[in-house]
């Protein structure tokens, strides 16, 4: 009798460590895939942004499409700079202008 008592209380204690140990597993795997589905729409949203850039600047990009528009667009002559004349910033340039202002007035010093 006694056998079987603990047989039965082994099982018992075994189905019920069972239990315990399936709805955890459960509930983390319910939150990981909660987890996994914030990824994806982040990463779905990444790539839609990803994208729009791409579009973006290839539309924007390409200069053959952007005269296209400034001479339908506009009735101003628009031409176009070359790379030694772009300035990538605001100290290049006032850089670049005092040089100048330096020049003309060694000019005008020379004129004298």
């Amino acid at each position: 009798m006694n056998v079987i008592k603990n047989k039965y209380i082994m099982s018992l204690i075994v189905f019920i460590l069972l239990a315990i140990l399936t709805s955890y597993i459960k509930n983390e795997t319910r939150i990981i895939e909660r987890q996994i589905v914030k990824v994806k729409k982040q990463l779905r949203n990444y790539n839609i942004q990803i994208y729009e850039a791409q579009v973006e600047y290839s539309y924007l990009a390409s200069p053959k499409y952007l005269s296209d528009k400034i001479e339908i667009l506009s009735s101003e002559n628009y031409y176009s700079k070359k790379y030694s004349e772009i300035y990538f910033g605001i100290k290049e340039l006032n850089k670049i202008n005092f040089n100048q202002v330096d020049l003309k007035n060694l000019e005008y010093e020379q004129k004298k």
